[in-house]
């Protein structure tokens, strides 16, 4: 959540090794793994550290059922499997809370921005309401600081996929403040990079330049390729038009 993820690698690597695949607690460590090769894009050797986690999938611990699933779900968003990430994702979620896991776990962290997402992206918005207001009735002393910023932020997704753009920047602005606080710098980063596909929609191409580039800076100083790929999309056509019209003016 810091961003450290060459330190993460790094960790993770070590212990594998001094350890060995029959090392205690190295599916937990592979989890990891996979977790942080999602975020570089990496998704072929995220694949391979989560299969080391299939038992789960089979446990009788409802902690590692829900992870596991959170696990395929966020793989397969980043796969570009929207509608399996959410079948997923909405599992996780489901056995978490059904298991009197609570909000405040992984499970729940991960899962919850992956379903939205994903219900988000299938244009099932009635499936993404469901989702808001799983916390949204919950009383705000339950929900954690960062799950609260997840909650503003898809509320201003979906707000954009149904066309009602009044409130869209005041919330975007307001959840990337708390990530910032929070020190999560991926998470501010695709805050800011959802307010520049927004505002590049509005025309408000300067801003939504300047917003992409900094969220661009921050993937890349962290190791997100994917991401951003994602922010680098909003400028860099802009940059080659100009360089194709000076070119054509020389």
């Amino acid at each position: 959540m810091a961003g450290r993820l060459d330190e993460v690698e790094r960790l993770g690597t070590e212990l594998l090794r001094a350890g060995g695949a029959e090392r205690r607690g190295a599916d937990q460590i592979n989890f990891r793994l996979a977790n942080l090769e999602v975020l570089r894009g990496n998704l072929s050797v995220a694949r391979e550290h989560l299969t080391v986690c299939r038992a789960w999938a089979e446990s009788d611990d409802v902690q590692f059922r829900a992870l596991y699933s959170a696990g395929e779900a966020a793989l397969a968003l980043a796969e570009g499997s929207s509608r399996l990430a959410l079948e997923a994702a909405g599992g996780a979620l489901a056995t978490a809370m059904n298991g009197g896991l609570g909000l405040a776990t992984d499970t729940v962290r991960l899962a919850f921005p992956v379903a939205l997402e994903s219900a988000i992206g299938i244009g099932d918005l009635k499936e993404a309401d469901r989702l808001l207001q799983l916390l949204a009735v919950r009383p705000r002393g339950e929900v954690p600081p960062y799950l609260r910023a997840q909650l503003g932020r898809g509320r201003a997704l979906a707000a954009v996929a149904r066309g009602r753009d009044e409130d869209v920047e005041e919330g975007f602005i307001a959840a990337e403040a708390t990530l910032r606080d929070l020190g999560y710098p991926y998470w501010t980063a695709r805050v800011q990079l959802d307010r520049a596909e927004w505002l590049a929609r509005q025309g408000r191409t300067d801003e939504a330049v300047t917003l992409a580039r900094e969220s661009a800076a921050t993937f890349l100083s962290i190791g997100a390729a994917q991401m951003g790929a994602r922010a680098h999309a909003l400028f860099e056509p802009r940059s080659a038009g100009g360089d194709e019209t000076r070119a054509r003016a020389d």
